[in-house]
């Protein structure tokens, strides 16, 4: 998994051209995209911010909402960050 600092600068960078495309009046289509890519960023860093303070790795998480049905832990990865960022 990409570093916490990493994603911090791809989200800052992401931020930096939101608001360039809203200055020019971008159309909903690249806003969306935009907008999209902000949010998975966004759910990556949270995760990666709790593996790095709980020391718990996403696989071995437990969902607590499931816990009282007998469900088994389970594992959401989401697409790595590439951490080549200008």
């Amino acid at each position: 998994m990409a570093s916490v600092e990493c994603i911090q600068e791809a989200v800052r960078l992401l931020v930096a051209e939101r608001q360039a495309l809203r200055k020019r009046h971008a159309g909903r289509g690249e806003l969306e995209s935009n907008r999209l890519e902000l949010a998975r960023l966004q759910q990556q860093l949270s995760h990666s911010l709790i593996d790095r303070y709980l020391r718990v790795p996403i696989g071995k998480r437990f969902d607590t909402r499931r816990a009282a049905n007998g469900a088994q832990p389970r594992s959401r990865r989401l697409p790595p960050v590439a951490c080549d960022v200008p």
